[in-house]
């Protein structure tokens, strides 16, 4: 039997360890979730639901697409074609991959971040290049990334808030390497799989109206406590929605997953409660 040649040297890449030289146990934040559950409005949701409607395929998603829209009108002018539903932010991602990357293509990130991404590229053959963040303080240089944009770049990959570190890339320094993707012709990913704990503010949908070449990516999993059912979505042009839409396979949300996703965004103060209740736990770092 025999395999694509590239798939046998990739090997899975983690910023996580085991153990510190110090003794310190480090995590892999990649499987985050958040320690406060989930709104309760999902509770309720469930006792409602009929199951017998398990033995039906899930059908269409537009409704949960409709309510997502509505969620980000104040900042955005997006509606439901605007959006896709994905199996997790992960299935999004890998979408875009398989829509965009051939293979021996590169892909620029900035390091560390999210290492499935990475594995993901690698998995249909593309190359994956990061920019370190500074020595000293450990933080996103976008000028130093700027340097490095080429044109020769399929995709640049940015998580916003980072994983591991936190911190937030300002919707400033997103938009001026938006601007230097665009006039290069390439595509850019902000995965916001964390972006529940940012100010809505700083979301990259802000842009979406402005940059054709933006790709947003956002998780249920994170900030909404649903990690077990699999449900995340993306936010870009209709022209790129219609293109994802072309090469995925019906029903990439499960029937369960578009009940509750509903119920989400009926809970206006779970996210916020969440926010400040993290503050307030103390983190201990090497």
């Amino acid at each position: 039997m025999k395999f694509k040649k590239h798939i046998e040297k990739i090997k899975y890449e983690s910023y996580g360890k085991d153990h510190c030289d110090c003794g310190c146990i480090n995590f892999d934040c990649s499987l985050g979730v958040n320690p406060f559950g989930y709104p309760r409005q999902v509770d309720e949701c469930i006792a409602e639901i009929n199951f017998k409607g398990i033995h039906n395929y899930p059908g269409d998603d537009f409704k949960l697409r409709d309510v997502i829209s509505e969620f980000w009108s104040d900042i955005a002018n997006i509606s439901a074609e605007n959006i896709f539903m994905g199996n997790g932010s992960i299935d999004c991602l890998e979408k875009i991959n398989g829509l965009i990357i051939n293979a021996g293509d590169k892909v620029l990130g900035y390091g560390p971040q999210f290492p499935d991404y990475e594995s993901s590229v690698k998995s249909i053959g593309g190359k994956f290049k990061y920019v370190a963040m500074t020595e000293r303080n450990f933080s996103f240089d976008s000028e130093k990334f700027m340097r490095e944009m080429e044109k020769e770049y399929k995709l640049f990959y940015l998580d916003n808030p980072n994983n591991p570190t936190g911190q937030i890339i300002s919707l400033f320094e997103i938009e001026k390497i938006l601007k230097v993707a665009l006039v290069l012709g390439n595509f850019v990913i902000i995965d916001e799989a964390y972006g529940e704990f940012m100010p809505r503010q700083n979301s990259a949908i802000n842009l979406i109206d402005k940059y054709k070449n933006l790709i947003v990516v956002k998780s249920f999993s994170k900030g909404y406590g649903i990690a077990g059912l699999r449900m995340g979505y993306l936010v870009s042009s209709k022209e790129i929605v219609n293109y994802i839409n072309k090469i995925s396979p019906p029903f990439s949300v499960n029937f369960l997953a578009l009940q509750v996703g509903e119920a989400l965004f009926k809970d206006k103060f779970f996210i916020n409660n969440s926010m400040l209740e993290t503050k307030k736990m103390n983190f201990s770092m090497c």
